[in-house]
């Protein structure tokens, strides 16, 4: 997994060292589209649900992490936001995608938003 941080911080443009500006803030957003597009590829080939049925098959599955709302889901498959991981999950469950391979693209993302926001100040 560090070896994965390291090789996506280094396709993202981080830069090492005291000059370090780190990533290239469009990053995260390429990234996001780029996730969004493979939801949508996945949600094609589970059937192409409309949003209201994939939010009420989520809703439905007491075993699935979290609820989804149609607005929520629009989001997350146009590439406007990046949802929590229990709603990723949810989604990539229902959808019968990977979720373990999922969680890898989601944990990258969340790593390239953090650096982009820069360190937390105290």
């Amino acid at each position: 997994m560090a070896a994965e941080l390291r090789d996506l911080r280094a396709r993202a443009g981080a830069q090492t060292g005291p000059a370090s500006r780190g990533p290239d803030p469009r990053m995260f957003e390429k990234a996001l589209q780029e996730m969004a597009a493979e939801l949508r590829d996945l949600r094609m080939r589970a059937g192409a649900p409309s949003l209201r049925q994939l939010s009420t098959q989520i809703r439905d599955n007491d075993t699935l992490p979290a609820t989804v709302s149609m607005s929520a889901l629009s989001e997350v498959f146009s590439g406007r936001r990046l949802p929590r991981w229990d709603s990723l999950s949810a989604i990539v469950r229902t959808l019968n995608g990977d979720e373990r391979e999922w969680r890898v693209r989601w944990m990258r993302l969340e790593e390239l938003q953090a650096a982009q926001r820069g360190p937390r100040k105290l």
